[in-house]
């Protein structure tokens, strides 16, 4: 389901210049499921947010789907800690 709402907000935060922060946990995430920086950031940039998760402390995270560049599926998990964007994980 695409929340246009999380996904404006995510544009906002980009276009403010907001980083986006790798947790060790993601790089590990990637590395073992053969998903690139490149490709996850570019998903990230394109801003769709097609899941919501909120967690106990009130922290939302937020799912991002898309597409590597030999088209296989994948989704990335972020969690929007202005003024940067906090990668948690990636998931294929």
């Amino acid at each position: 389901m695409f929340r246009p709402k999380e996904s404006a907000s995510l544009g906002v935060l980009l276009a403010q210049g907001a980083a986006i922060v790798w947790s060790r946990h993601a790089l590990e995430r990637a590395d073992e499921r053969g998903v690139s920086k490149f490709d996850a950031e570019r998903v990230i940039r394109r801003g769709r947010v097609t899941g919501l998760d909120l967690q106990a402390n009130g922290q939302e995270r937020w799912q991002l789907a898309g597409k590597d560049e030999d088209g296989h599926a994948f989704t990335v998990v972020i969690t929007p800690i202005a003024p940067d964007i906090l990668v948690v994980t990636v998931i294929t």
